[in-house]
C-alpha cells in the first residue's frame, strides 16, 4: 500500500471514530473530541465530559507564558473546530488556523466554526504548508501521538514558530505501539520526550503529568457508558498524559 493510500485508510478511520453517533452522545453533541481536563481552574472537579473537553483548551492556554499581544496561532490537528474557535476566544487579537488532515472533518469545521478570525486548512501536520517564523504560537491538544512521525512535526513545529514563540500540547505516553500510535512515536518516559524536544531545537521545556486529571476519569465515563473495554484498554495502555510547553530560541 502506497503512503497516499495508507493516508486516506488513516482518515476514513478517523473519520468513523468522531462522527460515529455513539460519540456524538458520549460527547453530548459537543465538537470537543479529547479526554477532558477534570478540574477547574480552582481545582474543583468538572461535572461532565462536555464541560471537560472545553476545559482542555482553556488549560492548554493557561500554560502560555505571555498570552496578551499574541497574533497568530496555529492549532494542529484540530478535529472538528470548536477548539480553534475556542482559542479564538481565550487570544482576542488572534488570527487561528485549524488544520487537519481529514477533508470531512475540516469541512464540518469550516460550516460550524469558521469566520471571523478563525479559518480551517486542509494539511500535513508533517509538512505545514506555512511560511517559516509565521505564528506566534502552536497548539496540539490529543493530536501528536497520531502523527507520522511525531518527531517530523515537532521539526515542523518549531520552523513555523516565530523566535521566542511557544508549543503547547497535549500528549500521550506509551511504551509499546497501538492502533492510535505508530511504532515511530512510543516514547515510555518523561524524560526521553523532553530529549526529543531538546534534540529538535527547542528551549524552556516543560512538562507536566496530568494523567489524573485525563485518562483517569475519562476511563470512568466510558466504563459508565458501556464501554468497558475501551475504558481497560486506555488504563493499560497509556503510560502517562502530558502537558507540554516549549519555546522556540529567540
Amino acid at each position: 500500500m502506497d503512503d497516499t493510500a495508507q493516508l486516506k485508510l488513516s482518515e476514513n478511520e478517523y473519520d468513523f471514530g468522531i462522527f460515529h453517533p455513539a460519540m456524538r452522545r458520549l460527547f453530548d453533541g459537543c465538537d470537543f473530541y479529547n479526554f477532558g481536563f477534570w478540574t477547574d481552574a480552582a481545582g474543583r472537579p468538572v461535572a461532565t465530559l462536555r464541560e471537560a473537553a472545553a476545559r482542555m483548551v482553556e488549560r492548554h492556554v493557561e500554560a502560555d507564558s505571555h498570552p496578551d499581544g499574541v497574533a497568530r496561532v496555529l492549532d494542529v490537528g484540530c478535529g472538528l473546530g470548536a477548539c480553534s474557535r475556542a482559542f479564538a476566544e481565550f487570544y482576542p487579537a488572534a488570527r487561528v488556523t485549524g488544520l487537519n488532515y481529514s477533508a470531512r472533518q475540516v469541512a464540518f469545521a469550516r460550516e460550524a466554526h469558521g469566520g471571523g478570525r478563525v479559518d480551517f486548512v486542509q494539511g500535513d501536520a508533517c509538512a505545514l504548508d506555512f511560511p517559516d517564523d509565521h505564528f506566534d504560537r502552536v497548539h496540539s491538544i490529543e493530536a501528536a501521538m497520531h502523527f507520522r512521525p511525531r518527531r517530523t512535526f515537532l521539526r515542523e513545529a518549531l520552523r513555523v514558530l516565530a523566535p521566542g514563540g511557544q508549543m503547547v500540547l497535549t500528549d500521550i505516553l506509551a511504551d509499546a505501539p497501538m492502533t492510535i500510535m505508530p511504532a515511530d512515536n512510543v516514547l515510555p518516559t518523561i524524560a526521553a520526550y523532553t530529549e526529543l524536544l531538546a534534540e529538535t531545537g527547542f528551549t524552556r521545556i516543560e512538562l507536566t503529568s496530568i494523567r489524573d486529571q485525563t485518562v483517569t476519569p475519562f476511563a470512568r465515563v466510558l466504563a459508565a457508558n458501556a464501554m468497558q473495554a475501551s475504558a481497560r484498554s486506555i488504563e493499560a495502555t497509556f503510560k502517562d498524559y502530558l502537558l507540554v510547553s516549549a519555546h522556540k530560541p529567540g
